[in-house]
């Protein structure tokens, strides 16, 4: 891989997004929420700006389709576990989550082993991170009313999603 497959704009907003986890932990255990959210909401910026910029300057690299959804995985378990061990959010939440991102990264790695290449994120799966996203900022600002719904909404779009992430494992293998 060359050097300029791997420090392009997008690249380089991806590996930030990796680095951002420190802060948003911290402030977690804080209990500094709202610094939290501005961390959450610059790391939520990068994430689409990666993909504008490599769309844009045409720098769709197979490092990038890797460190993308890597970053995001990178966050959401950093953040969700630092929410659980700090700040009460359920653990069997944080299991289901991380639990479904461990299965999706071992699903790429196997279909990257055998038919060399990388398996884009779909559709169900950015909508189901939004919706666990919502849940997490739920948590942040303690609007316990909306605990309940949204947790019964992101576990039935973690399962839809880990349907459909099977079927494209299933087709690609």
């Amino acid at each position: 891989m060359k050097p300029s497959e791997i420090f392009t704009l997008s690249n380089m907003l991806s590996f930030a997004r990796i680095f951002m986890v420190i802060p948003m932990v911290y402030y977690i255990a804080r209990d500094d929420n709202i610094t939290v959210l501005v961390w959450a909401i610059v790391a939520a910026l990068s994430d689409g700006l990666d993909g504008y910029f490599a769309r844009r300057f045409n720098q769709i690299t197979q490092l990038g389709k890797i460190l993308d959804p890597a970053a995001d995985k990178v966050c959401t378990t950093g953040v969700f576990f630092a929410l659980s061990a700090y700040q009460g959010f359920p653990w069997w939440i944080t299991g289901i989550i991380i639990g479904r991102d461990v299965l999706i990264v071992i699903g790429s790695l196997m279909i990257i082993g055998k038919k060399h290449i990388v398996a884009p994120s779909n559709k169900p799966g950015k909508i189901t991170v939004f919706a666990i996203t919502v849940l997490g900022i739920a948590y942040l600002l303690h609007l316990d009313f909306l605990y309940l719904p949204l947790t019964v909404i992101a576990s039935a779009l973690i399962l839809y999603s880990g349907i459909n992430y099977a079927i494209v494992f299933y087709k690609n293998m």
